[in-house]
């Protein structure tokens, strides 16, 4: 597992290619966060560090933001809802963090999603949990996530429900589930990529062997 040591972070300025300096701690910061696994998501100028266990479980209460226009890393408190340390995947769109949590059987949880707004300035942002509208038939079991523009696709990786999609649309507090019709059904899985504004389903066989002759482009403006 690979540690994340926040203490030693340099800011570089890629139009110099050179050194920028040394992060250094910002308002509300007493000493410096504990080597930890985590993840990241930028939004302008900042980036959200989210430290989590070697099962992925989240720390909310452990947030830290980084401003690389200042060089100073402060922890990050929430106002409203308190996002409940538990498995999850996190977005950014826009000026918002979306924060999807899983359950024990990591099935997705859309009755507790979270937004984060991070437009305001400081580090104390409002966080409300998201009543989602119209969620039923949603994926949620083996399901993966993509992000295209401001919608989550969200597609089964179960062979009985792939060809159903469902999209998110967090900012409008809409859910829908939608029926694909791909092209050669595959009962071994399938891979899916985002290219643009498109998801491209590539199936592949009891070889593990990508089928290129039927392969599916799914246009993500037509489900919005």
């Amino acid at each position: 597992a690979r540690h994340w040591l926040l203490r030693h972070t340099f800011v570089f300025d890629a139009n110099l290619g050179m050194l920028k300096r040394q992060v250094e701690l910002g308002a509300g910061a007493t000493q410096w966060p504990a080597a930890a696994e985590c993840t990241h998501q930028r939004i302008g100028d900042r980036i959200f560090v989210f430290p989590h266990s070697d099962c992925r479980v989240y720390d909310f209460e452990g947030v830290w933001v980084l401003d690389t226009a200042t060089c100073r890393l402060s922890p990050v408190s929430f106002v409203g809802h308190q996002p409940t340390n538990t498995n999850a995947q996190i977005m950014a769109i826009e000026n918002t963090l979306v924060i999807i949590p899983q359950k024990e059987d990591l099935s997705h949880d859309y009755s507790q999603v979270c937004l984060i707004d991070t437009a305001p300035p400081g580090t104390q942002m409002k966080c409300q949990l998201l009543t989602l509208q119209s969620v039923g038939g949603l994926p949620t079991h083996d399901s993966r996530l993509f992000q295209v523009g401001t919608h989550i696709y969200a597609v089964s990786s179960n062979r009985r429900h792939s060809n159903v999609v469902g999209v998110l649309s967090p900012l409008e507090g809409k859910g829908q589930a939608y029926a694909a019709a791909f092209r050669g059904q595959s009962t071994d899985g399938f891979d899916v990529e985002v290219s643009g504004t498109d998801l491209v389903f590539v199936p592949y066989d009891a070889n593990g062997r990508r089928c290129v002759g039927d392969i599916s482009i799914l246009d993500c403006t037509l489900l919005q």
